[in-house]
């Protein structure tokens, strides 16, 4: 049934005796969201330090061997999202589409509602993210302008070639990273439109909105910070930030945790007001920008 599956058996030696326990099925189907999960925090804490760059400049050879590991997690989702998991890329799947989201264990044993305080989205969308971050980094330090001066960091694993690193920062590669994000964004907001209306899990809504919009906010950061060369590819994206926005607003909003519904209608009226109203791809309609000002 698995021959295409090799299982080698785990060594675990204590002072006086070794114990031998045997890689299984259960064990893997185990395993793997927690290999998942190991990544995205990493991809969340590479995307934090873009953010604190602002105020703590990151070196440009920090960036480029922070970027292999980011362009890994770049790859076509899976066009059949019922794959067992009896195979190598089932198993990869649940890795990669696995996404933290706990709440307190006070919480689940009273059944209060709280925020969770641990919420990382799955390598579908924190790979990206991440990625486009680091991009938008070295675009704002002028390092994609000129890629034939790019040369190999020290830090950098011994796997990635001066010619791989230089092919990552190419536009041609960049607009596959956007084609492929771009069209995650409506992916993800169409999943909130599923947690929310039909499990009812506004939570769980609210997180797949905020994660939407911010890999449409990271897509229009990196456009200005390459003066509007990506426009073609972006288009649409400033309009789903509004609407995953606004929706994020509303979930706080029906949760009762009004200041966060503060923050994200606030930042749903500012991304709005440089967009027309017609029926262009970044267009938003009168009755959204009024929504989203109720909401706030």
């Amino acid at each position: 049934m698995h021959k295409h599956l090799t299982f080698p058996t785990i060594s675990i030696k204590f002072p006086d005796i070794e114990v031998w326990f045997p890689f299984t099925i259960g064990r893997l189907d185990l395993t793997e969201p927690f290999q998942g999960s190991c990544r995205i925090c990493i991809e969340r804490l590479v995307t934090t330090l873009t953010y604190a760059a602002a105020w703590n400049k990151l070196a440009h050879d920090d960036i480029l061997s922070l970027i292999r590991i980011t362009n890994a997690a770049i790859f076509p989702s899976s066009s059949s999202p019922n794959l067992g998991v009896d195979s190598e890329t089932g198993y990869q799947r649940i890795e990669k589409t696995f996404e933290l989201d706990r709440k307190p264990f006070y919480a689940l044993i009273h059944e209060v509602e709280v925020k969770s305080p641990l919420q990382v989205a799955n390598e579908l969308y924190m790979g990206p993210i991440a990625h486009i971050r680091l991009l938008t980094l070295l675009a704002a330090n002028k390092v994609l302008a000129e890629p034939s001066k790019i040369s190999l960091p020290m830090p950098i694993s011994t796997h990635m070639t001066l010619a791989q690193l230089k092919q990552l920062c190419t536009p041609d590669r960049i607009r596959k990273v956007f084609s492929v994000s771009r069209k995650r964004i409506t992916v993800h907001r169409e999943a909130g439109h599923q947690r929310f209306r039909k499990k009812k899990e506004l939570g769980r809504a609210r997180f797949a909105y905020a994660t939407a919009a911010e890999l449409a906010a990271a897509m229009v950061g990196f456009n200005n910070a390459t003066h509007g060369m990506y426009q073609e590819e972006i288009s649409g994206a400033q309009r789903e930030q509004v609407l995953c926005l606004g929706n994020a607003a509303e979930m706080e909003h029906c949760q009762g945790f009004y200041s966060l519904a503060l923050c994200y209608a606030t930042a749903a009226v500012q991304c709005a007001k440089s967009l027309p109203t017609d029926n262009s791809p970044d267009g938003v309609e009168v009755s959204v920008r009024e929504k989203n000002g109720s909401e706030g």
